[in-house]
């Protein structure tokens, strides 16, 4: 995002950045308001500067026996100085399910599979790629496999895609966790993650950004079973702790919004929060843009947070009848 342009609360239309470098002199105000989730002004104009599509891309699926060889790998692969444009990774549970659902050809005994790609001119991708299966296979790699045509590279990612749709094939509901570690805290955190599963007894996929290390825990639930709802958001805050305690961060990508307001506090002091309201203050002085998002403390209680505005709520049913959902 190179530049904004945005309207305050007050009406006033403000231009932050701009289509060129030379308009970005200053504070980075861009980069403030990019992450303010709508806390500050809202975007009416968006300067963005587009990069063209590499000319050859080069998918491969590197099949692990379980998810400690392939985080390991992963590590593994970054410190040979490749930069890979994707290196995502799914569980066994998660391969079951996408295989049944898009039959993307992941094998069904694998205990975890990654996904790579490479790009750039046709030479420079191809030895990217036969590089990168070699890592893979020095690192406990069972089979890799690098998609000879289009329709194979379309294939294995298909099914990647179609990961989250697949979970109903295990679950009426499932919870998405968005939470981040250090790459080289993936196998000790993913290991915490099922042995929080066992305790609990509720089944946890993982289908995730590996390359950065960007978790994405699927917690399986069903909705219309008293307080599987409350257990699920405390197995997620269970969660976002352990990614805040292996020095990574409550979020990667999805933001902050209503859910994770107090999560936020494991990762910043209270007087880290000050200053960030402080900021905000600054174009929102009376806090009318989006209200209660964010910071803890602020807006709706964390009780309101059980049920959002859909969800089935059990409703007491009359005397000598049963609970109903509604």
């Amino acid at each position: 995002v190179m530049g904004l342009e945005v309207a305050l609360p007050s009406g006033e239309l403000v231009q932050v950045g701009g289509r060129k470098s030379a308009e970005a002199i200053g504070y980075d105000l861009t980069g403030v308001l990019v992450g303010s989730e709508g806390t500050m002004a809202v975007v009416t104009r968006i300067w963005v500067k587009i990069q063209p599509l590499p000319p050859v891309q080069k998918t491969l699926m590197a099949v692990y026996p379980d998810v400690a060889t392939a985080s390991n790998a992963v590590s593994a692969i970054v410190r040979t100085g490749i930069l890979p444009a994707a290196i995502e990774m799914m569980d066994k549970l998660s391969i079951q399910a996408i295989e049944a659902a898009s039959h993307a050809g992941y094998p069904l005994d694998a205990g975890a599979v990654l996904l790579l790609e490479v790009d750039g001119i046709p030479e420079v991708a191809q030895d990217l790629a036969e590089r990168m299966a070699k890592v893979c296979r020095d690192n406990g790699a069972s089979e890799v496999r690098i998609a000879r045509n289009e329709q194979e590279r379309q294939a294995l990612w298909k099914g990647r895609k179609g990961a989250f749709s697949a979970m109903g094939r295990l679950s009426s509901d499932f919870y998405v966790m968005d939470g981040v570690v250090p790459r080289t805290k993936l196998p000790e955190t993913l290991a915490k993650i099922d042995a929080i599963s066992e305790r609990t007894g509720f089944k946890i996929c993982n289908v995730f950004h590996a390359g950065d290390g960007n978790l994405h825990p699927l917690v399986l639930f069903d909705a219309f079973q008293p307080g599987q709802y409350e257990a699920v958001l405390a197995i997620g805050d269970e969660i976002l702790k352990l990614c805040a305690e292996a020095g990574g961060s409550v979020t990667g990508e999805h933001g902050i919004g209503l859910e994770k307001r107090e999560n936020i506090r494991y990762v910043f002091s209270d007087d880290d929060l000050e200053v960030m309201d402080r900021v905000r203050r600054v174009f929102d002085p009376h806090l009318l843009m989006n209200p209660g998002k964010v910071f803890p403390g602020h807006g709706l209680q964390p009780s309101a947070l059980h049920y959002p505005p859909g969800f089935p709520r059990r409703q007491a049913a009359a005397a000598g009848g049963e609970d109903l959902w509604v």
